[in-house]
């Protein structure tokens, strides 16, 4: 059962790589090329397909894909991912180098990933200045792609639905009480922390990390529309991947989680967030 909070949120475009002797100048120019990636299935390697597919009108049908870890030797993972509707061809190193290796080796000319590479002089990003044209993606589509949800077992579920509520509470109280600290003092060890603070501010209204069902309404539902198209239009997973348990879960508005009308409302979650709402009530047990 998946609940409406999302502990992770990251922009892609800063995560594609290539090797400066491939003649990639422009994301159309990934078509036809060797694109290595962590896992094919994976959620940023979905989105940044979708983000290229449908904001730069790449053509991936005839790209050879390599799946590996991105800094060191051997496989990225062994995930139960379920089967692609459409077939995918994809290769493994054989001497199972990573793709930092074989990018820096121009045996691939492409990685899309969750790292970014070991540096090498012939390794450059596709976008020089991602951080800027992330934050021009964000103010054109208010998306802030969602990498990870919070999930609970089913049977805990059917044993107390209470649970759901609660601990919706705590999370977004919990959020509540990191942006805060956030803004106090000198929280983190970044000599111009309070510079880019400011910039989140502006670009998100002081929320860069919305909860809920449909969470900051237009963000929300723009990021779970979009990674919904970016599933199908790509063949991958699609329903099978947005499916837990047999229930949609995040990219389905219409049947997000039953536990929706077990949810604060989203003015309640707004009051929360502000500090304006008590505290969930949980008990001893479920505050450890």
């Amino acid at each position: 059962m998946a609940l409406p909070v999302f502990p992770s949120r990251v922009f892609r475009h800063g995560y594609i790589y290539v090797n400066r002797k491939a003649g990639i100048r422009s994301p159309k120019d990934i078509a036809g090329k060797r694109v290595g990636v962590p896992l094919y299935t994976m959620t940023a390697a979905v989105w940044i397909r979708g983000i290229l597919r449908h904001h730069y009108d790449v053509d991936f049908s005839a790209v050879r894909w390599t799946e590996g870890a991105i800094n060191h030797p051997g496989r990225h993972g062994e995930p139960s991912a379920p089967p692609l509707l459409k077939p995918v061809e994809i290769a493994h190193d054989p001497k199972g180098r990573s793709l930092s290796e074989l990018l820096a080796n121009h045996e691939i000319d492409v990685i899309m990933g969750t790292q970014h590479p070991d540096p090498h002089p012939d390794i450059m990003p596709l976008f020089v200045n991602a951080r800027a044209v992330e934050r021009a993606f964000y103010e054109q589509t208010r998306i802030f792609p969602i990498m990870h949800l919070v999930v609970i077992r089913r049977e805990v579920y059917e044993r107390d639905r209470a649970i759901a509520d609660k601990l919706y509470r705590g999370f977004v109280e919990a959020k509540a009480l990191a942006l805060k600290r956030m803004h106090k003092g000198h929280p983190f060890m970044l000599p111009w922390v309070h510079n880019d603070i400011h910039e989140i501010d502006a670009v998100f209204a002081g929320d860069p990390m919305p909860t809920g069902s449909r969470p900051t309404t237009d963000a929300g539902r723009a990021g779970a529309i979009h990674g919904r198209a970016a599933l199908h239009s790509q063949g991958d997973a699609a329903r099978r991947a947005v499916r837990a348990g047999g229930q949609d879960v995040a990219l389905n508005e219409s049947r997000s989680v039953p536990l929706e009308r077990d949810l604060l409302s989203d003015q309640s979650t707004d009051d929360i967030q502000r500090g304006r709402a008590p505290a969930p009530r949980c008990s001893r047990h479920s505050r450890n």
